[in-house]
């Protein structure tokens, strides 16, 4: 089992969770027309897709952790629209939103290319993670953490070679620890073109 499976029926009761969730979900909100459909990967428990709420249409999470799979399903108000599985499933979004994951993330070129074939043509990503920190920012450690935050214009250029372009950026909050404070960013990008036409 998983540290995450071990974390997941307490992870909601976390109240610093409950704050970043709903800073980075009311960015993204004004972004939104409704109806879309969404993708939330590595959703946990849904925090920030569930925030965004009653905007989307539809929203997939896709998280490794079966247990936090299983909270995200147990809050599903329509298990037809909103659920979580353990991959991404072969369809489109008008909405891929990825918070505090992509730092578990070995390869972000791959990835890149992963969410660009799941976008609509003018499709949004909306990226929420840490800025560079110096590698204490993990409670249990840093087994399984690739890259300790990111600076947000590099996100974008690695991001722009398969197409995406930059639409807002903003930092929505701070997470304070005895040891520290670490500033989170939100990114949100747009799915512009084919970056293999001309």
């Amino acid at each position: 089992m998983s540290s995450f499976d071990e974390r997941a029926a307490q992870w909601d009761k976390n109240r610093r969770r409950q704050e970043v969730a709903r800073a980075v979900a009311e960015f993204i909100k004004p972004y939104l027309r409704g109806g879309e459909g969404v993708l939330d990967f590595g959703c946990g428990t849904g925090l920030v897709s569930y925030n965004l709420l009653p905007l989307p249409k539809k929203i997939v999470g896709v998280d490794s952790s079966a247990k936090m799979r299983e909270v995200f399903n147990n809050k599903s108000p329509d298990p037809t629209t909103i659920y979580a599985l353990p991959e991404i499933p072969d369809e489109e979004f008008d909405l891929i939103v990825t918070s505090m994951t992509l730092h578990h993330i070995e390869d972000i070129e791959t990835l890149a290319g992963l969410f660009r074939s799941h976008l609509t043509p003018g499709g949004l990503l909306a990226i929420a993670d840490l800025l560079p920190e110096d590698g204490t920012f993990h409670d249990h450690g840093n087994e399984g953490v690739f890259h300790f935050g990111f600076n947000p214009s590099e996100l974008t250029r690695t991001f722009g070679k398969e197409g995406f372009r930059q639409i807002a950026l903003s930092s929505p909050y701070t997470i304070r620890k005895e040891r520290g404070n670490y500033p989170l960013f939100t990114l949100i990008l747009q799915r512009e073109r084919n970056p293999h036409s001309k």
